[in-house]
């Protein structure tokens, strides 16, 4: 008997469901595929069990199997009080468990990979539900993009800095500013600049390694001397654009 299932992804039945499509998982080629539609499926293979302390071998063949998908729990979110949540699926290789979204995988498995922290972004749902992970209904949204996104939803509030005053942002901004001098070997000043931030940016540099420049004797960063200069103003004069 046909039963009814509202996602997918609660379908465990090996037959192929309407226009779906499976694709091996990248990096676990061979044991798990993922579909279109957001089903896992573990792939038929045969497993290998060694007995500690002798040479007796186990042989144990596993068959194909949908992988039951799951929320992770204790995920609340601390504006709302509501659960929060997303699916998640657990696949093994050589007794080492991965854990993993499942929007993820099968965005990385039909459209590309991308690295959440190095490019800041995340998966999101079009339709906001956590429960289609339809590949249609996947795509890339910023980090940024997806505060607005909750903020508009009621499920983040808006920093408070925002609600400051203007005058009172822009002083906090202002104090957090350490204007530099630039200098050549010889000591001669050639510039100054109003942050790190600028010139690094200016150089093509990270802030890091010009900050590790200032707060280091006889340090030099791009063959130049650095120094942080007084916030009072004095010898604060832009030399260079």
């Amino acid at each position: 008997m046909q039963q009814n299932h509202k996602y997918p992804y609660q379908n465990m039945n090996l037959t192929d469901m309407e226009g779906e499509i499976w694709k091996d998982i990248p990096d676990f080629e061979g044991y798990y595929q993922i579909s279109n539609l957001g089903r896992v499926k573990s792939l038929a293979r045969e497993l290998n069990f060694y007995r500690e302390g002798t040479k007796r071998v186990r042989r144990f063949v596993k068959t194909d199997k949908i992988i039951k998908q799951y929320t992770p729990k204790n995920h609340i979110n601390r504006f709302t009080g509501k659960p929060s949540y997303h699916l998640t699926c657990s696949i093994k290789t050589e007794l080492v468990t991965h854990r993993g979204s499942v929007a993820r995988l099968v965005y990385r498995t039909f459209v590309k990979d991308v690295n959440k922290f190095k490019e800041r972004v995340v998966v999101a749902h079009r339709d906001e539900d956590p429960f289609n992970n339809e590949v249609s209904n996947l795509y890339i949204q910023t980090f940024k993009e997806l505060n607005i996104r909750n903020i508009k939803a009621g499920r983040l509030t808006p920093p408070k800095i925002n609600e400051l005053p203007k005058e009172t942002y822009a002083k906090i901004y202002k104090g957090r500013l350490i204007p530099i001098a630039q200098y050549i070997l010889t000591g001669e000043l050639i510039a100054t600049y109003p942050s790190i931030t600028h010139a690094a940016k200016k150089y093509g540099i990270s802030s890091g390694n010009l900050n590790n420049a200032l707060n280091r004797p006889n340090r030099t960063c791009k063959g130049f001397i650095w120094k942080k200069l007084p916030t009072d103003g004095t010898e604060n004069e832009m030399l260079s654009d």
